[in-house]
């Protein structure tokens, strides 16, 4: 899971830094600084400025025409080349925009932002080997601003994971976690006019779930072997290991190991959509026993509207199969279908927002707290305070409405469950990564068994590599 997180947010930081670009000036420092001589009678200058303005408001057609007459009219003008290929490039004349670059570079050899966007179109091209060599070219500037080497350095890692066969990558993380109440305890003591089937009655009930909190260590290792079958489509196997123990032995009954299985096929259908195929298995054991296995699919769809919007969806289907026989009744089929949109509101704050339905159906039996459909809406957003620290606080909301009625308080239940916090990482260095969570959990219900509320902790150190 994790490792699935970074690859989104690098792809998100790839459209938030080539926003940037794309808006940026000419020049990316003084010594480059080039207002042309040329631009002199009024005709022209008023040209240039209504193609500017068509440029900014991302009418590109019109910017790259009237560019391209401006060209005609005087051919070695750096900033009438620089927009023309700007132009050429949004609207996918690579070849084109690379010829506009070579003429400024002809004039400017020194300026590296121009060498920059020619990398950012060799990159387009798929001309890796050229695009590399652009790009090392500007890194050795030793002025090169920090956002500019953020820029390369992703480009860099776009380049070599489409140009290696096979690659292996993954994340190990080690934490501590604390939770205010493990068992989900409900807040009342007692509980009034609960149904005592078989004897026809209804009684006041105590609470008999403890009220417990405890201090756990966990462990994350994720790998993923990724094998390159042709310039559209890898394969791609993750493996997850997860383990939680508590520090004390009396609640070990609530210690989780899990291990996880996922082949997947990813195909990319254009530069704006990748879909992954994916199907998965996975084992869990709880307090030190086999308690479920589950299989099932789970395809997702990524495509890139804009360079500030991203749509992301999947659709995941398990079938859940409980180990003990006493939990046979639990065995049920679980649907679920997500969308989110990602937005770059700047290049230093990222939004998501998710839409969440899901669906469970027991396979047989009488369980009346199995059958239920539910939705859920979240939003976040990511703040890079500095190269070193980001922050995210999110909030989510979920609705779950029970198909059958409940034994001991005849009622469909309906549960409604809140959930927020906030995460903050300190990238100590690229490969190692410093996280804390804070998070705070309520649910409320037409049923008190159900209602309760929580908040955690927690500090994780995490390795990627």
């Amino acid at each position: 899971m994790t490792r699935l997180v970074f690859t989104k947010k690098r792809a998100l930081l790839f459209l938030a830094l080539s926003t940037v670009l794309s808006a940026a000036p000419i020049d990316n420092d003084s010594s480059n600084t080039s207002i042309s001589k040329n631009i002199l009678d009024d005709s022209f200058t008023n040209t240039y400025k209504k193609a500017l303005v068509r440029y900014t408001n991302k009418d590109y057609k019109e910017s790259y025409e009237m560019f391209y007459k401006l060209f005609n009219l005087k051919p070695n003008d750096t900033l009438v080349n620089y927009y023309l290929g700007r132009s050429a490039f949004e609207l996918k004349m690579y070849d084109d925009a690379l010829l506009a670059y070579e003429r400024v570079l002809f004039e400017e050899p020194k300026n590296n932002k121009v060498k920059l966007e020619i990398g950012r179109t060799f990159f387009e091209l798929k001309h890796y080997k050229d695009a590399k060599r652009s790009f090392l070219e500007v890194k050795k500037d030793p002025k090169l601003p920090k956002d500019i080497e953020n820029v390369i350095n992703v480009y860099l890692a776009m380049i070599e994971q489409n140009t290696t066969t096979h690659r292996v990558s993954g994340v190990l993380m080690f934490g501590l976690s604390y939770d205010s109440n493990i068992n989900s305890r409900s807040k009342y003591d007692t509980f009034d006019n609960v149904y005592i089937p078989g004897f026809n009655l209804y009684a006041k009930m105590s609470n008999t779930t403890q009220d417990q909190s405890a201090l756990y260590n966990q462990e994350v290792g994720v790998v993923s072997y990724v094998y390159k079958l042709d310039d559209t489509m890898d394969t791609k196997h993750d493996v997850l290991l997860f383990n939680k123990d508590s520090f004390v032995s009396k609640y070990n009954t609530t210690d989780v190991e899990l291990i996880g299985y996922t082949p997947s096929i990813q195909k990319r259908y254009s530069k704006d959509m990748v879909v992954d195929y994916a199907l998965y298995m996975d084992s869990m054991w709880y307090g030190g026993e086999k308690y479920l296995q589950t299989i099932g699919i789970n395809p997702k769809v990524d495509y890139i509207y804009d360079q500030t919007n991203k749509i992301s969806a999947y659709f995941k289907y398990q079938d859940k199969a409980f180990q003990k026989s006493s939990d046979k009744g639990k065995n049920s089929r679980y649907y679920e279908l997500s969308s989110t949109w990602s937005h770059i509101y700047d290049p230093k704050l990222l939004f998501n927002t998710a839409v969440t339905l899901e669906h469970e159906e027991k396979k047989s039996g009488t369980r009346s707290d199995i059958d239920y459909s539910g939705i859920k809406g979240s939003f976040s957003a990511t703040y890079t305070l500095n190269e070193k620290i980001i922050l995210t606080p999110n909030i989510a909301y979920n609705i779950s409405k029970y198909k059958d009625q409940d034994i001991n308080y005849l009622k469909k239940i309906k549960d409604k469950e809140l959930r927020a916090g906030i995460s903050g990482v300190y990238i100590y260095a690229p490969q190692w990564i410093a996280q804390g969570v804070v998070g705070y959990t309520r649910q409320d219900s037409n049923i008190k068994p159900n209602e309760y509320d929580k908040y955690n902790l927690g500090i994780n150190i995490i390795r990627q590599f």
